[in-house]
């Protein structure tokens, strides 16, 4: 099979309990600010920079802090930047983080061919 392109799905699924909505609410500010470069200054990105991993047009987030939750999907090149975020996000909060890679379907379908 050909490979469709060089990005992989995935998603961030993070939740948390009411002791943590102030962390979660500076966290998230944080993350935004991160995540939120704008196309034109993409390019000015040092090549060593994560970010450069994530294909910035495929980038959303589904913001559910009233009910504790907050998920991120996109598509990356690197795990090494879902890890940074992933610890960005939970180092001394609590603050719950799941990370899930996603693959297509087809491919799923030819790895388990055996199975199915």
């Amino acid at each position: 099979m050909e490979q469709e392109d060089k990005y992989n799905w995935f998603l961030i699924m993070c939740s948390w309990d009411s002791n943590a909505d102030k962390d979660a609410l500076k966290r998230f500010g944080r993350l935004y600010d991160y995540l939120d470069v704008y196309p034109d200054r993409w390019d000015k990105l040092p090549d060593e920079d994560l970010r450069k991993a994530l294909d910035i047009k495929e980038l959303k987030a589904l913001n559910l802090i009233g009910q504790r939750k907050f998920v991120i999907i996109g598509r990356t090149t690197s795990n090494k930047v879902l890890q940074k975020i992933s610890s960005d996000i939970t180092l001394e909060t609590a603050i719950r983080v799941e990370v899930f890679p996603a693959t297509y379907v087809r491919e799923f379908k030819e790895v388990n061919a055996d199975r199915l």
